[in-house]
């Protein structure tokens, strides 16, 4: 018994908790909605440090309560910009914070139900990483919810790169390698490698654990000086990081070198023991001289023996020529070129003896393109220069160079002297043949070795130095002149140019160069800023052009290298002017934040990110246009990036960004379209029902709704509730007009509403409509009095109808009608109620011409007279009003008047002992006409139409029942009829009065439920005690 006990106790209690859950889930249902950002992306993306625009969408889906409060809550990284915030929904108050943004209104319920809120405001992000707003809404009875929406802030902070390990302006020659420790860090991204450029040309080292680590960056023909070492860096969301602070100093003086003595054979400018010839225009400035071959190994020359019989002259030799076999007599000409020869022999083997080289084997003997400083160099191949080769250094420097093999100088190729390096410094010791292309520009002493070592200058060939060879030297149309002479070079300069100009590499330069101790007869400056030598007429102490060539430079800075001699060769050179070229048009695109395009906002502002790469930016300019023309150009000179047009009107804009880098490079984005509309759906047209308060006789409600927008209309959705305003039906329509037939509902009150939205959200709401369903036909009375006139008399009905519903809209029938024609008339009467249900109701009545026979006077009423047997076998007639039926019964006379008709109602009077009675359709009255208690007349009424009272007449024979004494003789017991139904006057006008209840969600409900559940949990605590009260008094009995 206990258990059992227990097990109803225990279901007792499941029944009770059962029931609180199923209520509270049902009362505290929440009204739904959706908070997302209005791009339709699920989070926001933006860039770290740049103002960003928010625009987030509250949409209310809930049926019955609207939103009144919206507070957005940011993350401590945010900063919200003061007065750049906005909302759609009309009539709305903002409270800011440093943290949050409010809107609140406490007497519009502004975000109705099934509408869209748009909120948009401007905030920065300090630090990248993921994050949330917190958007917390309250609706119009205090229930809250807290909804959050995701921002990505991106990394836009390039890394930060150090050399801790490195000393700065470290110095080494341009053949040796750099080693680097790199630190590079990045707040939120990674790195993937470092780049490192102190030469011109990019070279990559791998990034681990923060470091890039190198021992081998190559400093290959870097001049003497200081050179930036460039290292960057790139984290993986593309930022950029550049560390340029510092320098890396070549030093070719680390491979300093004594000149060769060239002791007496410095005074000549060719010498040679075997022999010297010439074809074409020769120019030699200096002396030349063979030794020990005699004078016939000069040939084509044209010599002259002087008188002294010591020297020959010649117009291609600016000096003298000498031979072994010239006089002894007067002169030592021939001791001299012994002594000049051995000289020139020692020089080559202190040449080729040298130690401590800059380079062995550099270029594998080919040096074509290099810059090399002072020092010695060595190879055990030969050397060829196939392009410009340029040796760098200053006026006391000394370069060697012991090739083993051939010595070979491309046509039209130079040796270039730069820093103020000297010809007369420059030793080439070849064992091989020297040859000098044609046109080719050479520098130096060329040491000819013992063997095979033949000195030929091709055709055109200029020579600044001297040919010193053991074995022949040959000229073709060449010029030689020696520089054994110290001065001091020209001095260049740049005065009018602006160091570091930057152009592109299709573009020319101006310079304007300024010649100081230029000597005399000066005819031209040398410029090369793009590896080929271009030539400027000199003109009193100015060389001057407009058309310096920079085809074919590579972005960068580019060393504009200007050269002059003086007239005794003293070569000059200015290197340290600058050209930048940019010929790499500016990246630009579309940033985060950005619409795409053709986008469709219904926002009043623009903003547009530009994505930009360019260093030597100088301007951007964004343009808005809308569908008329120009409405906003704004350019920043500050690497401005971004801009946010506010206060736009509702149409289509187009929109572009320019960049131009200092170079006059130009790059422009695509342009972009978006739509801005910000107004709502101009109209709503229910075009069926046309009215309000509509009422119609069918079961189905057809409406059909028509919305306009200046914009495109997205959908039109339409709502229908029951009379106590719960919705019990909706359509959702994409596009006007839209229309949904309602079906099968029953009669009653319904509402009904619509809201339209275009594609941007922005909505328009109809207001409730009301309509009443009423298939009910109205109640109608129809009578007409009297039933049966003779011609001229007098008719006269009366119509009434009711309807429980919509209400009597009309009653139409005829008060009078005519009377005019004998005959059965019928007349009729039409009620309409407001729904256009209509009933039709006739009668009819006699009008009648005098009757022949008749024992009345004109105007009297018809008399009929069946006969005895007529009565026996039923007689029927029609009668009207005041028609009489005289009969014989048991010898006597008697009659049968109708009194009056009414409706369905008949009186009747028989006499002669006068009985009178009421007879409806179906009913029959018994008659004992002579009083003997024996019934003698059957009277029935068949039925009662127009007037008319069609009755059968029975003679019969029965005894009158006993019960029947003191009463109505023989009448039978009327059928029942329908209970009629009550109405006021008010139902009758179809006006439906009392209080309707609309059931809201939050704080009434919940009171209102909260009393429920406790009235509930009383009668079931009730019901438990007594429950239990009453087992324990069994378990005690």
């Amino acid at each position: 018994m206990k258990k059992r006990l227990i097990k109803n106790n225990y279901n007792l209690f499941l029944g009770i908790f059962l029931f609180l859950g199923i209520f509270l889930s049902i009362t505290f249902a929440f009204a739904a909605l959706t908070v997302a950002p209005t791009s339709g992306l699920s989070a926001f993306s933006v860039n770290e440090s740049v103002e960003s625009v928010y625009n987030i969408t509250v949409s209310n889906i809930d049926t019955l309560d609207n939103i009144t409060g919206v507070n957005i809550t940011f993350p401590s990284v945010f900063s919200f910009a003061a007065d750049s915030n906005g909302t759609n929904v009309t009539s709305s108050l903002f409270s800011n914070t440093t943290v949050s943004l409010i809107w609140n209104n406490d007497t519009v319920s502004l975000v109705e139900n099934g509408t869209l809120a748009y909120f948009w405001f401007n905030a920065t992000a300090s630090s990248p990483g993921n994050y949330n707003f917190t958007i917390t809404t309250t609706n119009s009875t205090g229930w809250t919810v807290v909804s959050t929406i995701g921002v990505t802030v991106n990394d836009t902070t390039g890394p930060v790169i150090a050399l801790p390990g490195y000393v700065n302006a470290t110095t080494k020659t341009s053949f040796q390698t750099l080693a680097l420790n790199i630190s590079a860090v990045d707040a939120s991204s990674n790195i993937s490698v470092c780049i490192i450029n102190v030469n011109g040309t990019n070279q990559t080292i791998s990034y681990v654990s923060g470091w890039c680590n190198t021992t081998s960056i190559a400093l290959t023909n870097l001049a003497n000086g200081n050179h930036t070492i460039n290292v960057y860096a790139n984290d993986t969301l593309n930022n950029f990081g550049l560390n340029d602070s510092y320098v890396v100093q070549i030093n070719g003086s680390l491979y300093t070198q004594a000149t060769v003595d060239l002791g007496t054979a410095a005074n000549f400018t060719i010498l040679s023991k075997t022999q010297i010839t010439t074809t074409g225009t020769t120019a030699i400035i200096g002396d030349i001289g063979v030794s020990p071959a005699a004078a016939s190994f000069i040939q084509g020359f044209g010599l002259s023996l002087d008188s002294s019989e010591c020297f020959s002259t010649s117009s291609l030799v600016s000096g003298n020529v000498y031979a072994a076999d010239y006089s002894t007599l007067n002169c030592t000409t021939p001791a001299d070129l012994t002594a000049a020869v051995s000289a020139m022999e020692a020089a080559w083997t202190d040449a080729n003896g040298r130690t401590n080289p800059v380079a062995n084997e550099l270029g594998t003997g080919n040096i074509g393109g290099m810059t090399l400083v002072a020092g010695f160099y060595d190879w055990t191949t030969g050397v060829t220069i196939p392009t410009d080769v340029t040796l760098y250094g200053d006026s006391d420097d000394v370069w060697i160079f012991s090739i083993s093999g051939n010595l070979d100088i491309s046509s039209a190729t130079s040796v270039v002297l730069s820093g103020g390096a000297q010809a007369s410094n420059i030793f080439w010791a070849v064992a091989g043949t020297t040859t000098l292309g044609t046109t080719s520009q050479f520098k130096g002493n060329i040491l000819g070795g013992p063997d095979t070592t033949t000195i030929a200058l091709q055709n055109g060939a200029v020579l600044t130095g001297r040919a010193l060879g053991q074995k022949e030297v040959t000229l073709i149309a060449n010029t030689i002149s020696v520089s054994n002479v110290t001065s001091t070079p020209p001095g260049i300069s740049l005065p009018l140019y602006v160091n570091g100009t930057t152009k592109t590499n299709l573009q020319t330069l101006t310079l304007n160069i300024s010649l100081t101790n230029e000597g005399t007869g000066r005819s031209a400056c040398v410029v090369n800023a793009n590896g080929t030598n271009q030539t400027i007429a000199y003109v009193s102490g100015w060389c001057n052009t407009s058309l310096i060539a920079l085809t074919g430079l590579a972005d960068g800075n580019n060393t504009i290298f200007v050269y002059a001699n003086d007239t005794l060769g003293t070569f000059g050179l200015n290197d340290s002017y600058v050209v930048q070229i940019d010929s790499t048009t500016p990246a630009i695109d579309y940033g985060t934040g950005t619409s795409v395009d053709n986008a469709n906002v219904s926002v009043s502002n623009i903003y547009v990110n530009a994505s930009v790469t360019e260093v030597n930016e100088v301007n951007i300019t964004f343009r808005l246009y809308n569908t008329t023309g120009i409405v906003n150009t704004t350019t920043y000179t500050d690497a401005t990036h971004t801009i946010n047009w506010t206060g736009l009107s509702d149409t289509t804009h187009t929109y572009n960004v320019t960049i131009v880098d200092i170079a006059g490079n130009i790059n422009s984005t695509a342009t972009r379209t978006i739509n801005i509309d910000t107004t709502s759906p101009s109209s709503i047209v229910f075009v069926s029902p046309s009215a309000n308060n509509s009422n119609v006789s069918t079961s189905n409600i057809f409406i059909n709704v028509t919305a306009a927008d200046s914009g495109t209309l997205s959908t039109i959705f339409i709502r229908l509730y029951n009379s106590s305003v719960v919705l019990i039906n909706s359509s959702l329509g994409t596009s006007s007009p839209t229309s949904i037939n309602f079906t099968n509902l029953t009669d009653g009150v319904y509402y009904y509403n619509a809201t339209s939205n275009d594609t941007l959200g922005n909505a328009n709401n109809s207001g409730r409509y009301t309509i009443l369903l009423d298939s009910v036909d109205p109640v109608i009375t129809f009578a007409c009095s009297d039933s049966a006139v003779q011609i001229g008399g007098t008719v006269t009905c009366t119509c009434s109808a009711t309807d429980a519903s919509s209400g009597v809209s009309s009653i139409t029938y005829t008060t009078n009608p005519s009377t005019s024609v004998a005959g059965t008339i019928t007349t009729n009467c039409t009620a309409v109620d407001y729904a256009g249900n209509s009933v039709l109701a006739e009668t009819t009545y006699t009008v009648d011409a005098a009757s022949s026979g008749s024992s009345g006077s004109s105007g009297s009423y018809p008399t009929y007279s069946p006969s005895a047997t007529d009565l026996s076998t039923g007689y029927d007639i029609s009668l009207g009003r005041g028609y009489k039926v005289d009969f014989n019964l048991a010898g006597q006379s008697h009659t049968l008047k109708v009194d009056s008709i009414s409706g369905d109602k008949v009186t009747i009077t028989v006499s002669s002992t006068p009985v009178t009675f009421d007879l409806v359709p179906g009913q029959t009255k018994k008659v004992d006409v002579d009083g003997n208690g024996v019934y003698d007349l059957d009277v029935y009424l068949k039925s009662v139409s127009a007037g008319r009272a069609e009755i059968l007449l029975t003679s019969i024979s029965e005894s009158v029942p006993v019960a029947s004494t003191g009463a109505v003789a023989g009448v039978d017991v009327v059928p029942a009829k329908e209970m009629p139904v009550v109405k006021t006057e008010e139902m009758d006008k179809g006006i439906i009065t009392g209080n309707v209840v609309f059931d809201t969600i939050g704080g009434n409900r919940f009171i209102a439920g909260l009393i429920v559940v406790l009235v509930v949990l009383l009668i079931f605590v009730i019901i438990y005690w007594k429950n239990v009260k009453k087992q324990f008094l069994k378990l005690k009995s």
